[in-house]
């Protein structure tokens, strides 16, 4: 989630940036896919780590496609991307009828409840959806509250639904343990629950990803196309939902323009396989040995425990969600979350002319999240981040 600057909320995962930070950025491999100037007016997070991250999969993806489990080629990769008509996003998920509040009575005083342009590319708009799943910091009005919600004071009245992400249901959208809401279900879920959690959203964002699933279509119907054994974890995480469109979910509008919805969805998941390396979130074998201040994430193994943001020191947290030191230079095989980004999006590109790639986009994900030792269901907990193990100013 992220160590938001201008607001100065204490969040997780790594940061997010804005449009104005890409002007020094590379274009990808061929020099045809361009990063657009965004608006000027969208909020600063600081280091737009998950943005970099997405960019240097699609470098890769269009550089060395034929080292890519799926092949799909530069064309291809660039038709996935391409630049919808009519990219339209709202804050309807948070400001439907049955979701009102005195923030989303104000907005829409002000008329910012329709569905407005989106500026920025989708994928891009994709990879931030964990952390804003209502597009409120696309609008000057509605940041405030999603700060609000970020913030998670009084969490239990206030931290809406759809921001459940943080410190709920929904934490693993950023590969960590979910846990309830009340005191009753408040035991976070072991590492076998996460990963299944986990496994459940991939396949659901894959087969919107791959066009399979349209966005008019109820998420009741995509619960349906899921295996049987991922339908109670959908039921647990988005059973609430069931009778949203799956364009709704994503975008914030019933019918959005398809290639930015199949974008979106895939930013989404790269959203949370880009977490899956930040110790703060997951316990993996070989973790690096980390300087406070530089974090690694190559090298990293198999996952040896999901960690729950409630408990944690978000600062101590936060060190471990900054720019990692070799964020580059990954090779395609690798088990590193530029390399598994652009096999994802080599997977789904692919699958635009018809090839039938969710099998093998699974396996992707299978690996990236395969348990160290699938005989111990390791419970999670807040791991060396916890409240109080550190002090003034300690290390990790």
């Amino acid at each position: 989630m992220l160590a938001i600057l201008m607001l100065g909320v204490p969040c997780h995962a790594f940061k997010m940036g804005d449009g104005t930070d890409y002007k020094a950025l590379r274009d990808d491999a061929e020099a045809t896919w361009r990063k657009p100037e965004l608006d000027s007016d969208v909020i600063r997070f600081g280091d737009p780590i998950h943005e970099d991250m997405t960019f240097a999969s699609i470098a890769m993806a269009m550089k060395r496609p034929d080292q890519m489990q799926c092949r799909a080629s530069t064309m291809a990769v660039n038709e996935f991307l391409a630049k919808p008509d009519n990219p339209l996003l709202s804050h309807s998920m948070c400001c439907h009828k049955g979701a009102r509040s005195r923030v989303c009575n104000y907005l829409e005083s002000r008329g910012e409840l329709k569905p407005f342009a989106d500026t920025a590319p989708p994928l891009i708009s994709g990879v931030r959806w964990n952390d804003d799943p209502c597009h409120m910091t696309h609008q000057s009005a509605s940041r405030l509250s999603w700060g609000i919600w970020m913030l998670g004071v009084n969490y239990m009245r206030f931290n809406n639904v759809n921001y459940a992400s943080h410190y709920h249901e929904k934490q693993f959208l950023h590969a960590m343990a979910s846990a309830g809401r009340t005191e009753k279900d408040m035991a976070p879920d072991p590492a076998k629950q996460t990963r299944a959690r986990i496994l459940m959203w991939a396949e659901m964002a894959l087969r919107v990803a791959n066009g399979s699933v349209s966005a008019q279509d109820k998420l009741g119907k995509l619960r349906d196309q899921l295996p049987s054994a991922a339908r109670p974890y959908f039921d647990l995480s988005f059973g609430n939902y069931r009778n949203r469109t799956v364009g709704m979910l994503f975008s914030g509008v019933d019918n959005p323009d398809p290639a930015q919805l199949r974008q979106l969805a895939l930013g989404a998941l790269l959203h949370t396989v880009q977490d899956s390396f930040s110790s703060s979130h997951v316990e993996r074998v070989n973790d690096p040995k980390q300087s406070e201040f530089v974090p690694l994430i190559a090298g990293k193994g198999d996952i040896r425990r999901f960690l729950i943001y409630r408990g944690q020191d978000a600062t101590e947290h936060g060190r471990a969600d900054r720019r990692p030191a070799d964020l580059e230079g990954s090779e395609p095989g690798d088990l590193h979350p530029v390399a598994l980004g652009a096999q994802l999006l080599s997977c789904v590109a692919a699958a635009q002319s018809g090839a039938d790639t969710l099998g093998s986009a699974m396996e992707v994900m299978m690996r990236t999240f395969r348990l160290a030792d699938e005989s111990v269901n390791l419970p999670s907990g807040p791991g060396r981040y916890a409240r109080g193990r550190h002090g003034a100013g300690g290390g990790q």
